[in-house]
């Protein structure tokens, strides 16, 4: 059996378009979207990786208590990632969970940041006793 080298160079031409297509959609199809966030000086700075390109993040930050403290909306870019930043204003010590969700891809994922250190305690102070002066005694 004779092979044509036209026929084996055009398959395999066909074969490298073929998974230069297909290889990078199985790799960025396996990974998934990320998310942090940190808080330093009163700023809580979220980023997100791998959402989808070009897309509106819905962002929702809750306190220790569940109640929401902040949310907004990040736009990607077009590898899709993003940055969100905001002031926590009177933070309460405690673990804080923030939740993005890409409008268009449907991902969504959440993770958590520690609240402010809890401010101690005051401390009492003793208070002042009133101890008479010593008396001078005569020395002969």
């Amino acid at each position: 059996m004779r092979v044509r080298p036209g026929r084996f160079i055009a398959a395999l031409q066909a074969f490298l378009l073929l998974a230069s297509l297909v290889i990078p959609g199985m790799v960025s199809a396996s990974t998934p979207p990320s998310l942090s966030a940190t808080l330093a000086n009163g700023i809580v700075s979220v980023t997100g990786l791998a959402f989808g390109a070009a897309e509106t993040v819905d962002l929702s930050t809750s306190a220790p208590d569940g109640s929401t403290v902040n949310s907004g909306t990040a736009q990607t870019d077009a590898n899709g990632a993003f940055a969100y930043s905001f002031a926590l204003v009177a933070g309460v010590p405690g673990t804080y969970t923030v939740q993005a969700s890409g409008q268009s891809s449907g991902s969504s994922w959440s993770t958590t940041f520690d609240g402010p250190a809890a401010t101690p305690a005051p401390t009492d102070t003793p208070a002042p006793t009133d101890t008479p002066p010593p008396t001078p005694t005569a020395t002969p």
